[in-house]
């Protein structure tokens, strides 16, 4: 079986190690002279464009249909879909401003999406209320720069937020996140979110806002420990399913109190180490898919 990545435009690493790995051929943009060649498979690396829905039209296996890459990529559609088919992995979530400041005031904390087909954490911005309980911690996300805070009642309301279509609730407490990496139904690779070595000394460590500017990093040493762990599998693999893709890395958090994983996105261009578990997860799957 030979292997083609459609990656379009995109910069991509993560398409650039897979090729290397798998001995792949990387596709033009556009104006690709493939015309669905007998035993070859089109791995779509987060591409939704007309070239991508000629190439799952011709190719005798194509993994990641662009519509399904298109229904992921934009976070309300996303959100609204699983809302529909997967109502129990699903954080509740709001399509207004109005709406947004009611989940604050019952005390909840919410998640600002200003650009629906963000990635790599992009407007994203806090909202809180004056009166939350770690209110310390939330000062540091804003010493810190780490993401724009809003604090309803103190802070004018940036315009941004006035135009903003998708809302997520925060989980706050004890609760763990994950990264689960499925392909064909089956997960390959777990990952759960760890703070780095050192974290103590960094002043931007927190537990609200966990990036890599915070401290935390994902890993695998003690995932297979971690509570929840098997929830967050069946909740990838399920998400995955359900949104019509061949693979996917899904991000989830579980909420120990309620013992319950909340899909929050699913990323089809993941990225990848020139050497690492993930790298060798995926070639071995793609590899055992055909």
């Amino acid at each position: 079986m030979k292997f083609y990545i459609y990656k379009g435009s995109r910069a991509s690493d993560g398409a650039r190690t897979l090729q290397a790995a798998l001995g792949a051929t990387m596709m033009r943009a556009e104006g690709s002279v493939y015309r669905g060649r007998a035993n070859t498979c089109v791995i779509n690396w987060g591409t939704l464009n007309a070239e991508a829905t000629r190439l799952a039209g011709i190719a005798p296996r194509f993994l990641n249909h662009p519509e399904a890459v298109k229904l992921v990529a934009n976070k309300l559609s996303f959100f609204k879909h699983m809302r529909e088919v997967a109502p129990d992995f699903t954080i509740p979530f709001a399509e207004n401003m109005e709406a947004a400041l009611l989940l604050i005031q019952a005390g909840g904390r919410v998640f600002a999406r200003t650009e629906l087909n963000g990635h790599s954490g992009s407007g994203i911005q806090l909202m809180v209320s004056g009166r939350d309980s770690e209110m310390a911690a939330i000062r540091k996300v804003v010493d810190n720069n780490l993401i724009p805070v809003y604090i309803a009642g103190q802070d004018a309301v940036n315009p941004a937020l006035n135009e903003c279509k998708l809302f997520t609730q925060g989980i706050a407490g004890k609760r763990t996140e994950f990264r689960i990496h499925v392909v064909n139904g089956k997960v390959i690779l777990s990952q759960i979110k760890l703070r780095k070595e050192g974290h103590a000394e960094n002043p931007a460590s927190n537990t609200i806002v966990r990036n890599v500017a915070s401290g935390w990093v994902y890993g695998v040493n003690t995932v297979e420990e971690a509570a929840g762990i098997a929830e967050a599998r069946e909740a990838a693999i399920e998400a995955v399913k359900l949104c019509g893709l061949d693979f996917g890395a899904v991000d989830i958090v579980y909420k120990d109190d309620t013992k319950r994983a909340f899909v929050l996105e699913i990323n089809t261009a993941p990225g990848l180490a020139d050497e690492g578990s993930a790298l060798d997860a995926y070639t071995g799957a793609f590899k055992e898919i055909v």
